[in-house]
């Protein structure tokens, strides 16, 4: 059973995970279902299984004997972090993504007993669904070049052959039909561009701490004084929970496509072919262009259409290697008393303190 507090902190996993369970997100694209179809209606991908929504279920707040004072707090701070990401993830995901990353963090040294597994489920969700919004944005659209206004070609002369030449395209006052006039359409953001919101989104968080009047903890942020009441082993399990991906991506476990930049397309460089048309022969009207169908660009075929590859540094796992040091541990012999402990100042008589090289955090790159 769980007491009253512990029933607050599932009541708002469990709300977190109702909220998410049933955004449906293209693989393809980015593009979000608006109902129950089985493919993306922007490229045509298959659509992960609609799933039907279960009710949460319901907890009764007994009290039981009273938990350790730290790991109270500890579940306390972390259904204060999972209901402000819940309060960002709709307009501001990449800041939501540093709290859900928080919380998770908090959630290693929480009894399992306190957060049964479906709220920790629930924390990983979030996070994911948090990744995949920042993955989604918009482009200017190829057909009208983000006029708004379809772009034809007109002939202007005879060219070499008889051909007619189509260097001079005049904008005709229709709205491109394709993005109806908008002149943008949604799109997946390259990985360059996720990479800057997420940054965007731990400066914020950052101020947000500070404001809080939280103290550091590696990268997480807790209440003055609460670093001191941990334990070593729980001082390494929360700062290695907040360390940052591969330097290389950001933790995306992707690069950017050299070829195309990171869009998965390239323009049409078909003969004649002005925004997906050429212009017709003689009298006849403007034709779809061959090479790209009408589409204006092509598949780049360097990424397969993706618009990115696989990581160089972490292959893909968006993990930074381990450190050497502490074996990944992020706890090490003591480097002042050489793991005598004793009355040793530095790892009180422990033998063992952070290690100095990685910080506690168990990777390389602190």
């Amino acid at each position: 059973m769980f007491s009253k507090m512990q029933c607050v902190c599932v009541a708002v996993l469990a709300a977190a995970m109702t909220a998410w369970g049933a955004l449906r997100i293209c693989g393809r694209c980015g593009v979000e279902a608006a109902g129950r179809e089985a493919v993306c209606a922007e490229c045509g991908a298959a659509l992960p299984a609609f799933v039907e929504e279960a009710p949460a279920p319901v907890v009764e707040a007994d009290d039981p004997a009273p938990a350790a004072p730290l790991a109270e707090e500890m579940t306390r701070l972390l259904a204060e972090d999972v209901r402000t990401a819940m309060g960002f993830a709709q307009t501001q995901p990449n800041v939501a993504m540093a709290y859900y990353r928080q919380a998770i963090a908090f959630a290693r040294v929480v009894p399992p007993e306190m957060l049964p597994q479906d709220a920790r489920d629930g924390l990983v969700m979030g996070l994911a669904n948090c990744k995949q919004a920042v993955a989604r944005g918009e482009r200017p659209c190829a057909l009208c070049n983000g006029t708004g206004k379809r772009v034809t070609p007109t002939k202007t002369g005879t060219g070499p052959r008889g051909l007619a030449s189509t260097t001079a395209p005049a904008t005709i006052a229709l709205n491109c039909e394709r993005c109806n006039g908008a002149g943008r359409l949604p799109a997946a953001r390259t990985v360059e561009e996720q990479r800057v919101l997420i940054g965007q989104g731990k400066t914020a968080f950052e101020k947000q701490m500070h404001a809080l009047g939280r103290v550091g903890c590696g990268r997480a942020f807790v209440p003055a004084g609460m670093e001191d009441r941990m334990s070593l082993l729980e001082r390494a399990l929360v700062r290695g929970g907040m360390a940052d991906g591969c330097s290389e991506c950001a933790g995306l476990g992707r690069s950017d496509c050299t070829s195309c930049k990171g869009r998965g397309v390239l323009p049409c460089r078909g003969r004649g072919c002005v925004n997906g048309m050429v212009a017709g022969v003689g009298d006849a009207p403007p034709t779809k262009c061959a090479t790209c169908g009408g589409e204006g660009e092509i598949r780049c075929a360097a990424c397969q259409g993706n618009g990115f590859i696989t990581c160089r540094l972490c292959k893909g796992t968006g993990q930074p290697p381990r450190c050497n040091t502490c074996g990944g541990e992020g706890v090490a012999q003591c480097a002042a008393c050489r793991g005598k402990g004793g009355d040793c100042k530095v790892c009180g008589g422990e033998g063992r303190a952070l290690c100095a090289t990685c910080f506690g955090e168990g990777v390389k790159g602190r």
